[in-house]
């Protein structure tokens, strides 16, 4: 028996093959006691399958109630502050990048070069505690509250159901 034909009777026995498959494999059952024996051995199993309690796992409702939170929270930093640093930093350095095409250099003081500096590390800070403040609600929140708990515990009835607990 080739593992085509296994497949076949697995997914005839668990009800889902076409209609075809259904026909081949009941006639090879008729005809070969090995493809019989194996087709009653996975129906019963089927039949075991089926007839376990299902607890009802509304995805669609969990990962809802997740955005809705995530709407709701209230946060310490103004999005458009945070952006408008983004634009600064990337216009920075897209102006060093083509400055250093001419010829000409400027000349700053230190003055305007330690302010430069000072709005560059305050802008760094805030997007730095954004980006932390995002990834700490993605891990602690999301990961592992809405995600790796409920996998565990289904992973949990699973094993005591397959353990015979």
């Amino acid at each position: 028996m080739n593992e085509k034909l296994l497949n076949k009777i697995i997914t005839v026995a668990y009800g889902d093959a076409n209609f075809f498959d259904q026909i081949f494999v009941r006639v090879l059952a008729l005809k070969n006691n090995e493809v019989k024996s194996v087709f009653n051995e996975y129906s019963l199993t089927a039949k075991e399958v089926k007839n376990l309690k299902q607890k009802n796992y509304n995805v669609k409702t969990d990962f809802t109630v997740v955005i809705n939170k995530t709407r709701k929270r209230k946060t310490n930093y103004n999005p458009a502050f945070a952006v408008l640093s983004a634009v600064i930093i990337v216009s920075l350095i897209t102006v060093f990048i083509f400055n250093n095409t001419s010829t000409q250099t400027a000349h700053y003081s230190n003055k305007e070069i330690d302010l430069a500096k000072k709005q560059v590390e305050k802008s760094l800070f805030v997007v730095s505690r954004i980006l932390n403040a995002t990834e700490k609600t993605v891990t602690e929140d999301i990961i592992i509250k809405k995600v790796s708990n409920p996998i565990r515990k289904r992973l949990s009835i699973l094993n005591d159901l397959l353990s015979g607990g």
